[in-house]
């Protein structure tokens, strides 16, 4: 007869979430596959906000349970599922931001090793997966963030409630490009 404390066990190491996973930043392809699109949108897409653009070809999703304020700035990915080629990208918007600078800096330092290094972006560009990436990977162990943007700076991502929304977003983009 198996003991209700090996049951346990079982169940609980088989729910690990994989929070600590970190993952190649040298990713090529941004494919989504029939299976990764039914997982998302019948499993995680009830937790994000939808919309589309002007023809419908791309479905934008955010976070629903994410920071609405105006008080500090937040960097906030998008998951663009683009319907008619199979892909799947993120799309990093600034709430708060409201200048009109498009070069963005984000600086980031380890309080463990005590390493650094900057993350460069543009708005304009539709597709930030790859420093999104970068930042997810530095997010997971601990490191600090400031945003630089021209000669302004603003600590982003300090709090548990940004850091999680960001994670959450990029597990599931991760996980529609089979990559997590």
């Amino acid at each position: 007869m198996m003991r209700p404390w090996f049951i346990i066990f079982l169940f609980l190491s088989g729910c690990h979430t994989g929070q600590q996973n970190r993952v190649n930043e040298n990713i090529q392809d941004f494919s989504t596959t029939d299976a990764s699109i039914l997982f998302f949108k019948n499993l995680r897409s009830p937790y994000y906000e939808r919309s589309e653009n002007m023809n419908g070809s791309i479905h934008s999703y955010i976070l629903k349970n994410r920071y609405r304020g105006n008080d500090r700035t937040v960097c906030q990915p998008l998951i663009n599922l683009q319907r008619y080629e199979d892909r799947a990208s993120i799309t990093l918007t600034l709430i708060g931001h409201t200048g009109t600078e498009t070069d963005i800096w984000i600086d980031w330092k380890s309080a463990l090793t005590g390493n650094h290094g900057e993350i460069a972006f543009n708005l304009n560009d539709k597709d930030h997966s790859r420093p999104a990436i970068e930042i997810y990977n530095h997010l997971i162990s601990g490191t600090d963030f400031i945003l630089r943007i021209g000669n302004n700076k603003a600590d982003i991502l300090q709090n548990r409630e940004d850091r999680e929304s960001f994670r959450i977003t990029l597990v599931d983009f991760l996980r529609l490009i089979e990559s997590y």
